[in-house]
């Protein structure tokens, strides 16, 4: 049955919702008609206080800049096609215009003239958002369970457009790969500067990689995606002049740059980094007093000097400064406000200086149905975080009363709720060798009705297929394996049961275990998970449906499902967003596809072995205990050898470039693999679950209708508000313009 608390929190949200608040007395109630959302409508709102007035956060003033002409009018925005904010290929702008925030510091001498603060028209960026050129003013709220504001705090050397595939540079100028793949170049622009206004120099990129990734101490193990996937060796960091470094591979590797976990300037233990602010220098051990370094350890209460360092690195922790388009200024305990960066490098298409919003912040509140019922009262100015696609008929139902429209911005990964088996587990060596046993996994898959997970818990909303990514994208490994072993089939699994010896039950239906002194108990397999969202209402229904094929199963929750995993003390839990990014299986080094890294839910103690380079984990040894048993080339759980050969797959793929039929051709080889062995056994895919349901204040602008995943999308800094007045310091905005829109009904 569907999870009653699921009913209980989408009544109580429903009676909130609609029953609090007070109501806009301009409201009408064809507020919500439909404006086509696939529409650029290129919006250009004036000032809506008058002539000569702007806003600085949330005050309006009249003592403001000289404001840009808000005449450009962009492409039109199509249905259904990823926006892409690098697009711009019009003349560079001559013009060059900055917030009344940044106009007022500059005149009260508290910042230096723009022309000073960014680099030269050559090396500025150029960005266009699908409603045109915005306006200044206001801080952009976000409301959830958490403080993390976005991915574009991260400030990496390149940066995804909405579609999640194509990279483009960010804070570097440049980067690109050589003809043989084995060397990158990166190119700084000039007189880039912090939002601090110290110099971005290359001598804080060679401290990042000198000091901080190859320090062994704060990373003592070097990420997968800077080895060689032939030698393993560490690439090799060199600076060619004062604008120019590079990175080296003895083999070609191509996909750095696709890399969701590009690194930044994070500088913290255990994280790699492109480029370190100098003041971090007072905590590291090699430039820092001896002295003062044990003094603020021991004040700290930290362990040693990296986890201060660490600490101290925090950008959730302490305010730090940063090359981002905001930057974190104030950190409490359920807000933390980011403010503009008057240095930022990016500009509209009419020489306006981005972010136009004066702050992003996030505010948490006790409990993710308090963030929705905020939310769907106006409190939230566009975010996915909080949301489930099985509530959008809530969502849908206050869409007036909170002046939104909800988007749904799903994941191109293709399993968005698996049922995974971690092929290391063997604490219980019976039940080890039954989830090692690819039989088991496809009778288990057999005796799950997709349908029933599809409209009960994802509205429908989904697709049902085995793992397999978009059709849209270039690795979708055909219909027949994105619907292999995937049919709702009873009878065929219980005829792969009886075939493994599993023919005797109990007085209840349910088969017993075959191992000696035990042929009396039933086979229970325990699904162990969070609980906190979709997965719950999966994994009951899953545990119910399996029940018929004669298999028992019970749900413990934990907050620590992850971690008893990596411990091989459990083997068997529902993961939602299993695929995201992994329409691309060289987007991220993590992946569900392959057992290279610790965090793999399909094999922890093989991808601990892996990540640490055989110093801890699973040794690639013969061991009895592990059945059945394995070929010997391979880890004793890799019962069938495709553990290690999805692991060689994806490291040949490495050689190639996105789009070489080679590296196609290898994709759609490990989509296939895991179509047959069911490692992570598939439901449904393409629902949006997890950060893809977008739900956006109407009087917000530049956000697109199509992206990838994401919190609220990496070009929030692009957003703006109508006329500039936000709504953390107006309660009672509402767009004048903009009517609600949601994707599930139109209105």
């Amino acid at each position: 049955m569907v999870h009653k608390l699921s009913l209980l929190l989408i009544v109580v949200l429903l009676v909130l919702g609609c029953g609090n608040g007070k109501n806009n007395e301009n409201g009408s109630s064809d507020r919500t008609s439909t404006v086509n959302p696939t529409t650029n409508q290129n919006i250009a709102v004036d000032l809506v206080q008058g002539e000569g007035t702007c806003y600085i956060i949330g005050e309006l003033v009249d003592d403001c800049p000289v404001r840009s002409p808000h005449q450009y009018q962009g492409p039109t925005q199509e249905e259904g096609v990823y926006w892409s904010y690098h697009s711009y290929q019009g003349p560079q702008p001559t013009e060059w215009y900055e917030s009344p925030m940044s106009y007022q510091l500059v005149k009260n001498g508290e910042l230096p003239p723009l022309e000073a603060r960014v680099p030269p028209p050559e090396d500025r960026g150029v960005v266009q958002g699908p409603d045109g050129i915005g306006e200044y003013g206001g801080s952009y709220r976000q409301t959830g369970e958490g403080l993390y504001l976005g991915e574009w705090m991260l400030g990496t050397w390149a940066i995804r457009d909405s579609n999640g595939v194509d990279w483009k540079p960010w804070i570097g100028k440049s980067f690109e790969v050589s003809e043989d793949g084995r060397t990158y170049t990166m190119k700084l622009r000039k007189n880039l500067k912090w939002s601090d206004g110290t110099a971005f120099e290359m001598s804080q990129i060679e401290y990042a990689w000198n000091d901080i990734n190859f320090n062994k101490e704060l990373n003592p193990v070097v990420p997968l995606m800077f080895r060689d996937p032939v030698t393993d060796n560490p690439v090799k960091f060199k600076v060619v002049d004062d604008l120019t470094w590079t990175i080296s591979f003895d083999t070609p590797v191509y996909n750095l740059f696709e890399n969701r976990s590009l690194p930044a300037s994070n500088c913290q233990k255990g994280s790699f980094s492109f480029y370190c602010h100098p003041d971090t220098k007072q905590y590291h051990a090699d430039y820092a007093n001896p002295d003062a370094i044990k003094n603020m350890v021991k004040s700290s209460g930290m362990q040693d000097w990296t986890q201060l360092f660490t600490f101290k690195n925090d950008v959730l922790v302490n305010p730090r400064p940063c090359l981002s388009a905001w930057c974190t200024t104030i950190i409490e305990d359920t807000r933390v406000v980011a403010s503009r960066n008057h240095y930022y490098h990016f500009f509209d298409p009419e020489g306006n200086q981005l972010p136009y919003a004066d702050e992003a912040m996030v505010i948490a509140m006790q409990s993710r149905p308090a963030a929705v019922f905020r939310s769907m009262n106006g409190e939230n100015d566009g975010q996915t975080s909080p949301f489930y696609l099985s509530e959008v008929p809530v969502y849908n139902a206050n869409l007036e009363k909170g002046d939104y429209s909800v988007y749904q911005w799903p994941s191109t990964g293709g399993n968005d709720a698996a049922v995974v088996l971690n092929q290391t587990f063997n604490e219980d060596p019976f039940i080890g060798k039954l989830i090692r046993t690819r039989d088991f996994r496809k009778a288990l898959s057999y005796g799950i009705n997709r349908e029933t997970i599809n409209d009960n818990v994802f509205l429908g909303a989904g697709v049902i297929q085995s793992w397999a990514p978009h059709k849209s994208t270039p690795y979708y490994p055909g219909d027949e394996v994105a619907n292999r072993n995937i049919e709702f089939n009873i009878e065929k699994a219980n005829e792969l049961l009886d075939s493994l010896g599993l023919n005797k039950t109990d007085a209840e239906g349910f088969r017993l275990r075959t191992d000696s002194g035990r042929e009396t108990e039933p086979i229970m397999l325990d699904i162990v998970m969070y609980g906190e969202g979709e997965d719950l209402p999966i994994g009951e229904l899953v545990s119910d449906m399996w029940s018929e094929i004669g298999i028992k199963s019970r749900i413990r929750l934990t907050a620590s499902t992850r971690r008893d995993f990596q411990k091989n003390i459990e083997y068997l839990t529902v993961s939602l967003d299993f695929s995201a990014y992994q329409a691309n299986p060289w987007a991220v080094e993590w992946g569900g596809m392959t057992t290279l890294r610790s965090g793999s839910l399909i094999g922890t103690a093989i991808g601990e072995y892996n990540e640490t380079r055989g110093a801890k984990g699973m040794a690639k040894e013969p061991d009895a205990e592990y059945l059945p048993l394995a070929p010997e080339d391979t880890f004793p759980a890799d019962s069938t050898g495709n553990l290690r050969k999805l692991n060689e797959l994806w490291k040949e793929g490495r050689a190639y470039k996105y789009s070489d039929p080679r590296r196609i051709e290898i994709g759609k080889q490990m989509f296939d693999i895991f179509a047959e062995e069911q490692y992570a056994i598939p439901t449904v895919g393409f629902t949006a679950t997890i950060r893809g349901i977008f739900l956006n204040r109407n009087n917000v602008y530049n956000q697109p209708k199509t992206h990838i995943r994401d919190h609220n999308g990496f070009h929030a800094w692009t957003y703006f508000f109508e006329g500039g007045k936000d709504n953390y310091h107006h309660i009672d905005n509402r767009s004048s313009v903009k009517k609600s829109y949601t994707f599930m009904g139109g209105t």
